[in-house]
């Protein structure tokens, strides 16, 4: 019995008590449950969606607003941690985009962070020696 089973075997139990877990008829064709779950589909990717802008928009407004953290965190709450990098980068913030991309292990935008920090060491060691 593999991790979980038991619980999922406990609740269907507590699910066919209550009356509540419908068995599938007979009269149900495969292309209709397909038909459903495709329907389903669409309608959580439109939630998707519609989140995602709801998230886009109040980052948007939160980098107007100077806080370059709290966009972040919005796009963070979405798993979308490319995004809350390209905001942080944008907003100068450049150690927050490298613990974002060290934690998130984002191997393509570690490379652009890095070459970040060695320009502004580079232009601090020119500031201070010359």
């Amino acid at each position: 019995m593999l991790r979980g089973d038991f619980e999922d075997s406990r609740l269907m139990a507590a699910l066919k008590v209550n009356n509540r877990f419908q068995q599938l008829e007979a009269s149900d064709r495969y292309e209709d449950l397909l038909s459903k779950e495709k329907s389903q589909s669409q309608q959580e990717q439109f939630k998707d969606d519609q989140l995602r802008e709801i998230i886009d928009n109040l980052a948007q407004k939160a980098i107007m607003n100077s806080q370059p953290l709290l966009a972040a965190s919005y796009h963070l709450s979405l798993n979308d941690p490319e995004s809350a990098v390209v905001k942080l980068l944008r907003a100068n913030e450049i150690l927050y985009a490298l613990a974002i991309c060290k934690i998130f292990e984002l191997d393509s935008l570690f490379d652009t962070v890095a070459f970040q920090i060695a320009k502004r060491c580079e232009r601090y060691s020119e500031r201070n020696t010359g």
